[in-house]
């Protein structure tokens, strides 16, 4: 199975900047399939992180939510040694 949706940061903690709550990330498909391996919607909670403009800590939950998930059928043809 192929998952893919999104991932989410959300600040639970925010610095003096009082950056916006929720943020979209980009993220690698190898990490979102591992993080989702056996969820729908995982969250990493109490990440660390530092402001990259004013360089105090933030505390974050990520967010990884599956929309979609494709079912791959392989032929027996396509098991064959490389």
């Amino acid at each position: 199975m192929i998952k893919s949706g999104f991932v989410v940061e959300t600040i639970i903690e925010n610095c003096s900047c009082n950056l916006p709550t929720h943020r979209l990330l980009k993220c690698d498909q190898d990490l979102f399939e591992a993080q989702t391996e056996d969820y729908d919607h995982y969250v990493d909670s109490g990440v660390g992180g530092r402001c990259k403009d004013c360089g105090e800590d933030l505390l974050l939950d990520i967010h990884f939510v599956v929309t979609h998930t494709d079912r791959i059928r392989r032929h027996p043809q396509d098991l064959s040694e490389h």
